[in-house]
C-alpha cells in the first residue's frame, strides 16, 4: 500500500512539473483520454490529458480540471454536427438536407433545413420552400438528428418570407408548438407561440426557451396563419446556446498553460482559481466564449485568435483578470463582457492604433488597468461600449486610447490616472451617454483631425498641468450636452450646447472660461482652453446655459472671461431647483445683489 501510494504521489509530481500545474489540487484524479470519448455527465478531475488524434466531446456538459495538456481535441460537438454558421448567443446545432420531414406540405422537410433562403425570384419554386393550404393544417415539421445522436436545443429561428419579397406577409405562421422526443412517439412540449405577426422583410424571428434535456427528434406543429388560404415557410434553424464548459482551475501562485490541446467547436472555457492560466494553442476556436471567474487568464504571445472567431465572448467576473498580453487585434475577434473584473495589458510595444477592444459591455463596475498602451479602437467601423449604468475605471499610467467610439447606454468613464487619448479622424466619437471624469492624476486629450467628438458630461478634478491640452494637433473641443463641472482650472475646453449646465458647486474661485493660461500656449491655440458656445439653430436667437451653485453663495464673479463681452447668443439661467438671478458685468458673471427701492 505504501509503495502504491508513493507511485501515485510521484505521478502527480511529474505531471505538475511537465505541465506547470499545481500540486495544491482539490480534485480527485488524473484523467488521460486515450480514445474518442463523449461525456454523459458533469465531471471533475485533477489533471486532464487529451492524447494525440483523440477527441473529447463535452456534449454540453461541464468538465473541471486543474491542468490541461496533450495534443488532442476538446469539443462539444456530437457526430458530424455542422457548425458553418455561428450565432452570437452560441452555435447552430445543425441543419442538413437529411433528416427533415413535413406532413401535408407541398415540399418535404429537407427544404427547411438546407441552409438556403429563397428570394423573390424563387417565389413560385417549391423546391426552395414549403407551402400548405389552410385546409391541410396542422403542418408538422420534424427533424431527426440520427440514430445514436441527441442534441440540446434551446433556441430556434423561423424564416417565413424571402429577404427581398414583401408580399403575402399574412402567410407566415401565427400559432405553433415546439416539442422534443427520443423515440418519435412520446413528445415533450418545449415552447408554445400564439398570435405571431410578420412584418415586411422581418425574417427571421428567434424564439428561446429553457431545455436541459438532449433529444434525437424535434418537431414544430404549425396550426394557424393569418392568411385565408395558405401557410408558407422558408427555413428553420435550431440552436444550442448552452455549450459544453471546460473549467480550468488554477490554484493561487500557480501558472499553467494549455500548450498543445486544440479546443474547437462550441466550447465555453471557464477560468477558475487565483492562479494564472495562459492560453497558447494557436488556431483554437470556441465560439461559446471564455469566462474569467477569478485569477488571471492571459493570451498567449503572438496569438491574436486565441479566443476564437468573431464574435466570441470574453466575460471577466469580479476577482478575474484578463491580460491581453500585447495582442494587437484581440478586439477584432472578441466581445468583452465586464462583470466586475479587470482587463489588463502587461506587454509592451503597443500604441493606441493597434490595441483594439472593439466591443465592451459592462454588467457591473469594472476596470481597465494599463501597464502598457491599449484602448477602444475599431479601424473598420465603430467601437461599441455599453456602460449600462455602470462605471468603467481606466487606470494605469500608460497611454490609453478611444477611437471612433459609440457609447450606447448611460454610464461613467473614470480616468483615474494616466492619459486618455481620444481620436476621431474617421468621424464622430459619440460619448453623449457618458459622463467623463478625470481624477487627480487623470487627463484626456483629443486628436480629432476636425472630426466631431460628442460628450454627455465632463467632471474635471485634475490638479496638474496637462501638457497634452496644448499640443498643436489637439485642436477641436468636444461638444458637451450635459453637465460641465470643472473643479479645477486645468480642464480641456468644451463647446457647451443649448441646455448644458455649468456646475460650480465644487469651486471656491471664479471659473475662467479660458482655463489656466499655460506659458507655452500660443495665441493660435487659445480656443482649445476656452469654453465656447454652440451657434443657435435658426430661428432661435440664443442658447440657454444653466448655472448650478449648490449651497455656495459666492461674492464677486462666479465666471470670468477675457474678451470684452460674453457672446451675444448666450443666456445664463439658474439650474433647476435653484432660485438665483445673474448679472453680466466686468467681463464676468455674478449673482445679482444690491438694494431694491420700492416707491409707493
Amino acid at each position: 500500500m505504501k509503495t502504491q501510494a508513493l507511485k501515485s504521489a510521484m505521478r502527480r509530481v511529474l505531471f505538475a512539473v511537465a505541465f506547470c500545474a499545481a500540486a495544491l489540487s482539490s480534485f480527485a484524479e488524473n484523467w488521460p483520454v486515450s480514445e474518442n470519448t463523449t461525456r454523459t455527465a458533469d465531471t471533475t478531475v485533477d489533471a486532464l490529458t487529451v492524447e494525440d488524434a483523440v477527441t473529447l466531446d463535452l456534449a454540453g456538459y461541464s468538465l473541471t480540471c486543474s491542468s490541461l495538456a496533450g495534443s488532442g481535441t476538446i469539443t462539444s460537438l456530437s457526430g458530424t454536427t455542422d457548425l458553418t454558421s455561428p450565432d452570437t448567443d452560441g452555435t447552430h446545432v445543425t441543419w442538413s438536407t437529411n433528416g427533415g420531414t413535413a406532413q401535408n406540405a407541398s415540399g418535404d422537410g429537407t427544404n427547411l433545413f438546407n441552409n438556403t433562403t429563397w428570394t423573390s425570384k424563387d417565389v413560385h419554386n417549391n423546391a426552395k420552400r414549403i407551402m400548405v393550404t389552410k385546409a391541410n393544417l396542422p403542418l408538422a415539421v420534424t427533424y431527426d438528428f440520427g440514430e445514436g445522436t441527441t442534441e440540446r436545443v434551446n433556441k430556434y429561428n423561423i424564416y417565413f418570407g424571402s429577404v427581398d419579397y414583401d408580399a403575402y406577409n399574412n402567410r407566415g405562421p401565427k400559432d405553433w408548438v415546439f416539442e422534443g422526443s427520443n423515440g418519435n412517439d412520446v413528445w415533450t412540449k418545449l415552447d408554445t407561440q400564439t398570435g405571431i405577426t410578420w412584418e415586411n422583410r422581418s425574417s427571421p424571428k428567434s424564439f428561446s426557451f429553457e431545455n436541459a434535456t438532449p433529444y434525437r427528434y424535434y418537431r414544430i406543429t404549425f396550426t394557424a396563419s393569418r392568411d385565408a388560404s395558405y401557410l408558407e415557410l422558408n427555413m428553420l434553424e435550431y440552436f444550442n446556446t448552452n455549450p459544453g464548459e471546460l473549467h480550468v482551475n488554477v490554484p493561487a501562485d500557480v501558472a499553467t498553460a494549455n500548450t498543445s490541446v486544440t479546443i474547437s467547436g462550441n466550447v465555453k472555457v471557464v477560468k477558475e482559481g487565483a492562479g494564472t492560466f495562459t492560453a497558447t494553442k494557436s488556431g483554437q476556436s470556441y465560439t461559446g466564449g471564455t469566462e474569467v471567474i477569478e485569477g488571471t487568464l492571459k493570451a498567449g504571445a503572438g496569438n491574436t485568435t486565441i479566443l476564437g472567431p468573431k464574435p466570441s465572448n470574453v466575460k471577466v467576473s469580479t476577482g478575474g483578470v484578463f491580460d491581453v498580453n500585447g495582442q494587437t487585434r484581440m478586439g477584432d475577434y472578441c466581445n468583452f463582457i465586464l462583470d466586475g473584473g479587470t482587463v489588463r495589458n502587461d506587454a509592451s510595444g503597443l500604441n493606441d492604433n493597434n490595441g483594439r477592444l472593439s466591443a465592451v459591455s459592462l454588467t457591473a463596475d469594472s476596470t481597465f488597468d494599463f501597464a502598457n498602451a491599449y484602448g477602444f479602437y475599431s479601424p473598420d467601423g465603430v467601437a461599441n461600449v455599453n456602460l449600462a449604468g455602470h462605471t468603467l475605471t481606466m487606470c494605469g499610467t500608460a497611454n490609453k486610447g478611444i477611437a471612433h467610439v459609440d457609447v450606447t447606454s448611460e454610464g461613467t468613464i473614470d480616468i483615474e490616472e494616466g492619459l486618455l487619448h481620444i481620436q476621431g479622424s474617421k468621424g464622430t466619437s459619440n460619448l453623449k451617454n457618458a459622463t467623463l471624469v478625470t481624477g487627480a492624476t487623470g487627463q484626456f486629450c483629443i486628436d480629432s483631425h476636425d472630426a466631431d467628438f460628442e460628450l454627455g458630461s465632463y467632471i474635471c478634478n485634475t490638479i496638474a498641468t496637462d501638457s497634452n491640452h496644448y499640443n498643436e494637433k489637439y485642436r477641436k473641443a468636444p461638444k458637451l450636452y450635459g453637465t460641465f463641472k470643472p473643479n479645477t482650472d486645468y480642464f480641456h475646453g468644451v463647446e457647451l450646447q443649448d441646455g448644458a449646465t455649468i456646475d460650480l458647486s465644487g469651486r471656491t474661485t471664479a471659473l475662467p472660461l479660458r482655463g489656466k493660461q499655460y506659458p507655452s500656449v500660443s495665441a493660435s491655440l487659445t480656443s482649445l482652453h476656452t469654453v465656447t458656445f454652440a451657434t443657435p439653430v435658426e430661428p432661435a436667437g440664443s442658447i440657454t446655459i444653466y448655472v448650478k451653485l449648490g449651497d455656495s453663495n459666492p461674492a464677486g464673479k462666479i465666471i470670468s472671461w477675457d474678451s470684452d463681452s460674453i457672446p451675444s447668443n448666450v443666456t445664463f439661467s439658474p439650474a433647476l431647483g435653484e432660485n438665483r438671478e445673474f448679472v453680466v458685468r466686468d467681463n464676468g458673471l455674478a449673482i445679482k445683489s444690491g438694494l431694491t427701492v420700492v416707491f409707493w
